[in-house]
């Protein structure tokens, strides 16, 4: 993960953990610390699920798996793991500049 000048996270594939094998990748972040203030009035990484959920950013590609202290999202290939970085480094950019 990195920030930009404008202090954007912007999240990367050395993000991403696993090497597609058996258990495929996962991404796990503790979301609510590291993109703050963007999830600042959430209780946990449950409601940030649901919120990247609800916004579309995590979708049928997406197997998640989080705790309360981190989102963690499963994925079965390579693709999968682009599509959601974008998607999510869209979302949290948006967000920051609103």
């Amino acid at each position: 993960m990195q920030r930009t000048s404008d202090g954007v996270h912007v999240f990367e594939i050395e993000d991403i953990h696993g090497d597609g094998g058996d258990d495929g990748f996962h991404f796990e972040a503790a979301m609510i610390s590291t993109c703050s203030p963007i999830f600042d009035e959430l209780e946990d990484n449950y409601d940030v699920e649901q919120r990247l959920i609800d916004v579309g950013v995590i979708d049928g590609t997406c197997d998640c798996d989080s705790e309360s202290c981190a989102l963690v999202i499963r994925f079965n290939d390579h693709h999968s793991v682009e599509e959601f970085l974008a998607r999510l480094n869209k979302y949290l950019d948006d967000k920051a500049r609103a």
